[in-house]
């Protein structure tokens, strides 16, 4: 049976963005903070 659902069918054609998973390891006080991603690379963001 096909899904009847407009909101569903909609969704369906809009293609999903890649996820990272991270932890945020450290707030650095200078308006950067580091994060570890799952393969246990380290990244420097600044706000």
């Amino acid at each position: 049976m096909a899904d009847t659902n407009i909101w569903q069918q909609f969704k369906a054609l809009i293609p999903e963005g890649a996820r990272i998973v991270a932890t945020i390891t450290a707030n650095n006080g200078n308006g950067t903070s580091q994060a570890e991603l799952r393969d246990g690379s380290v990244i420097t963001r600044q706000r």
